[in-house]
């Protein structure tokens, strides 16, 4: 039996629910795909600028915003938060799930969960990419 598809996405565009699912487990004939992750309930990004004269790093949320060419850009910052239970009557999750809060109050994330969403368990995942070679 395949679980249950993502939890009721909400009409504005950071509401919507996407789904990803990557099969684990398949044999030939067989309709048995075993999903690793059901849905994704936000996919964002922060990157890391590094300025050539004073070598400070900063995030920014849009890559552009590195200095003046991209040989600034040093570090790409994930973030996904992704449904990890079918629905659960029982349960009742955070209004809100943060992302990037080590990055501070400017860079951070905060999610909306909506109350139909809320009887799911969410998990944020968060990781950083170091950039080499871009020279």
């Amino acid at each position: 039996t395949k679980p249950a598809i993502c939890a009721p996405s909400g009409s504005g565009t950071d509401e919507k629910v996407g789904r990803l699912v990557r099969s684990i487990a398949y044999n030939a004939g067989d309709d048995n795909s075993q999903p690793m992750i059901e849905c994704v309930r936000d996919f964002s990004f922060r990157f890391g600028c590094i300025n050539r004269t004073t070598g400070s790093l900063s995030w920014q949320t849009d890559p552009a915003n590195c200095t003046s060419t991209t040989g600034d850009l040093r570090m790409v910052k994930i973030g996904i938060i992704v449904q990890e239970s079918a629905l659960d009557m029982t349960y009742s999750s955070p209004a809100t799930i943060s992302l990037f809060a080590d990055l501070g109050a400017g860079m951070q994330k905060t999610v909306n969960i909506l109350s139909t969403q809320r009887n799911y368990r969410w998990r944020p995942i968060e990781r950083t990419i170091v950039l080499r070679n871009l020279e």
